[in-house]
């Protein structure tokens, strides 16, 4: 029963609100900056970013930074993640829509 409980915490932790699936309303936010956008490729972004950077940490939920920071701290660690130019688009791509909004500090 304990173990059961312990999976339960889990899961709920490391669930999918942690780390979204790209939905409708992404889409239309991604297309209004990289048009050829679909639910497909944003989701491959997160499949790549849950494999490459989640391979050595744990996933940093999108929404933690301002969608300007994510490109930053991609790049910094494609590298060390063995992220590939196109997967490392995607990624920064999903990062991106799915981030919080950036503050003006942020912007800055």
């Amino acid at each position: 029963m304990r173990a059961l409980l312990l999976a339960g915490v889990i899961l709920t932790a490391c669930g999918p609100s942690a780390i979204p699936q790209a939905t409708a309303g992404d889409v239309a936010r991604a297309q209004a900056r990289w048009p050829d956008s679909s639910e497909q490729q944003l989701n491959q972004g997160r499949r790549a970013y849950l494999v490459h950077c989640g391979g050595c940490h744990s996933a940093v939920p999108p929404a933690r930074f301002g969608a300007s920071a994510w490109q930053g701290y991609v790049e910094r660690m494609a590298g060390k993640a063995k992220l590939a130019d196109p997967d490392k688009d995607l990624v920064i791509r999903y990062l991106q829509i799915a981030a919080r909004p950036d503050s003006a500090a942020e912007a800055h």
